[in-house]
C-alpha cells in the first residue's frame, strides 16, 4: 500500500515538475494561472489533470482542441514516479530517501528541460547547488567536501567545454556538474 502511496504522490510531483518545466520556458509564472492546454488556452479540469491516467483516457489528446499532448508529460510523470519508488525501497520514509527526492526533482527538470529545449536552465541549476550544499549538510556531510566535489564535477565539464571548443558541451553542463557533485559529495 505504501508503495502504490509513494508511486501516486511521485506521479503528482511529476506532473508539477512537468509545469514547472514548461512554464520557465515560456515565462509563465509556476503558480498561476491553474493548468491549461498550451494550444487553445483552455483551462484544464481536474479529471483531465490526473498524473498519467488522463493523458490515457484523453487518448493522449485535449480534451477541448483535439491536438496531440507532448508525450514530455506522461514521461516526466511516469520516470518522477519511478524515482520516487526506487528511493523508498532503498532508503523507507527517512529523511535521506525525502532529501534523494527533492534532488531528483531538480534532476528531472533539468533532464526534461534539456531534452526538450536543448538548454539547461540556470535558474534550476544554479539554486540546486545552493539547495544541494544545505540538504546534503543537514545529513551529515562536511562542507568542504561538498564544495571540492562541486569544483571537481564542474571543473570536468568545464574541461570538456575548453577542449571542445563549446561543440560537445555548454556552459550549462558545466553547472549541472557543479551540482551534481554538490548533491552527490
Amino acid at each position: 500500500m505504501m508503495q502504490a502511496l509513494v508511486v501516486i504522490f511521485g506521479a503528482a510531483a511529476g506532473s508539477f515538475l512537468n509545469v514547472v518545466v514548461w512554464r520557465l520556458h515560456t515565462g509563465h509564472s509556476i503558480v498561476r494561472p491553474r493548468s491549461f492546454c498550451p494550444n487553445c488556452k483552455t483551462p484544464l479540469r481536474w479529471y483531465d489533470n490526473i498524473p498519467l491516467l488522463s493523458f490515457i483516457l484523453l487518448t493522449g489528446r485535449c480534451r477541448y482542441c483535439h491536438k496531440p499532448i507532448s508525450w514530455f508529460y506522461p514521461f516526466g510523470e511516469g520516470l518522477t514516479a519511478l524515482l520516487f519508488l526506487a528511493l523508498y525501497l532503498r532508503f523507507g520514509l527517512t529523511p535521506q530517501a525525502a532529501v534523494f527526492a527533492f534532488f531528483s526533482s531538480f534532476l528531472v527538470v533539468l533532464f526534461i528541460y534539456d531534452l526538450r529545449y536543448y538548454i539547461i536552465p540556470d535558474e534550476i541549476s544554479l539554486s540546486g547547488i545552493g539547495v544541494a550544499v544545505l540538504l546534503q549538510w543537514y545529513l551529515g556531510a562536511a562542507l568542504q567536501s561538498l564544495l571540492l566535489a562541486g569544483i571537481i564535477a564542474a571543473g570536468f565539464f568545464g574541461l570538456q567545454y575548453i577542449f571542445s571548443g563549446g561543440r560537445w558541451i555548454g556552459g550549462g553542463d558545466i553547472r549541472l556538474g557543479a551540482l551534481m557533485g554538490a548533491m552527490l559529495g
